[in-house]
């Protein structure tokens, strides 16, 4: 089973890897389509877009269930018409609903069919004033005589969960601790990137100095202290 990023970016997902945007760009489905091209698979058969990595984890959870014969028939971003256009008693035009379900399949086990939706947590769930959870009511009462509902997973305790309506709500002092450990984690993902970024710097820093002197070129005081302090912390 795949980890949990704590991130809500776009993921652009190829046959089980992932592309990104890179940070001020939107370059992660132009990475997706070069990737295709290097391997001769088709962009737009192959690229799915998924909301977050908590999705397009869930995808690889399905993906390993409908292998072993659990289920079968697995789509993604299915959409269904909760209701169709009318005009209102004041004769305005109230455009159709439509919900868009992140997966739908068949389980074998149970003979049903599924729609599923993927939140991080309950509190994306409700953090939108109850609009989602108005969806789903809507939802499950148009398509109770086919047996639909909308099952609501989230990843809870390292393990992916149920949530249903009227669940005990989290309190705000646990949904406070839930945002300071996501902007910690953010964080520690950022101060990690730079880092690495640092010690390619570095490194590469190493080898131009070395290159100079290979070429006979004399190096400064301050740029021979800085290489042997270079050299020492890499241990190259």
């Amino acid at each position: 089973m795949s980890i949990i990023h704590p991130t809500g970016k776009v993921v652009y997902y190829v046959h089980g890897r992932r592309f990104y945007n890179t940070k001020g760009e939107r370059d992660g489905r132009n990475k997706a389509e070069e990737y295709c091209l290097d391997n001769f698979l088709n962009p737009s058969e192959s690229i799915i877009q998924f909301d977050s990595d908590t999705e397009a984890d869930y995808y690889d959870y399905l993906l390993e269930k409908q292998n072993r014969g659990e289920i079968t028939n697995l789509g993604h971003h299915y959409q269904l018409k909760l209701q169709d256009k009318y005009v209102n008693a004041n004769g305005d035009i109230i455009p159709e609903v439509t919900y868009n379900a992140d997966f739908i399949y068949q389980d074998l086990t149970t003979g049903r069919r599924m729609v599923v939706d993927v939140k991080g947590s309950p509190y994306f769930i409700t953090n939108d004033g109850g609009r989602f959870v108005l969806l789903k009511q809507i939802f499950d009462k148009v398509f109770v005589e086919k047996g639909l509902y909308i099952q609501i997973i989230i990843r809870e305790d390292k393990e992916w969960k149920e949530w249903r309506i009227g669940d005990k709500k989290k309190s705000q002092k646990l949904i406070r601790k839930q945002r300071e450990e996501i902007k910690r984690l953010r964080e520690e993902t950022k101060k990690q990137a730079q880092a690495e970024a640092t010690a390619e710097k570095e490194k590469a820093m190493i080898l131009r100095y070395r290159q100079w002197q290979k070429n006979g070129h004399g190096l400064t005081k301050q740029q021979v202290r800085r290489l042997e302090y270079l050299e020492e912390k890499y241990k190259v």
